[in-house]
């Protein structure tokens, strides 16, 4: 649980949300390039993370307002119109301190989308070796 505004959050499992979730963090990260980032050779994975949550920043507020549902919402309940919401509830806090916090979270959230893809992607692959194997009758 996380507590911004005096409002409360859960992370959003992007695996568990409707398609339109994914849809959405697209159109937020595609002028960023986070889908586009690589390890750099020899490039430790906490360092490869950090410099791709550094591409989500200047759309922090956008990005969080998709990836955090208010306490009361479940991830089914996930949608276009409470993303808003949500981003303009980020966007109307103010302070260097509120900045921090988003900043500090957009890069925890950039981390959670990061292994999201990496668990969709290992079970992809899983299931096409399954499909590989023959069947016994």
């Amino acid at each position: 649980m996380i507590v911004i505004g005096g409002r409360r959050y859960t992370i959003a499992d992007p695996l568990r949300c409707p398609r339109a979730m994914v849809l959405h963090l697209r159109t937020i990260l595609a002028p960023t390039g986070f889908d586009r980032i690589e390890p750099l050779p020899d490039e430790a994975l906490d360092e490869f993370l950090n410099r791709k949550a550094e591409t989500v920043l200047p759309v922090a507020a956008a990005f969080l307002g998709a990836m955090l549902l208010p306490e009361s919402r479940s991830e089914a309940d996930w949608s276009p119109v409470l993303a808003k919401r949500t981003t303009r509830r980020l966007r109307a806090l103010d302070g260097p301190t509120a900045k921090e916090g988003i900043e500090g979270l957009a890069r925890i959230c950039a981390a959670r989308l990061h292994d999201a893809r990496a668990r969709l992607i290992e079970a992809q692959m899983r299931g096409a070796v399954q499909a590989q194997r023959p069947t016994v009758h």
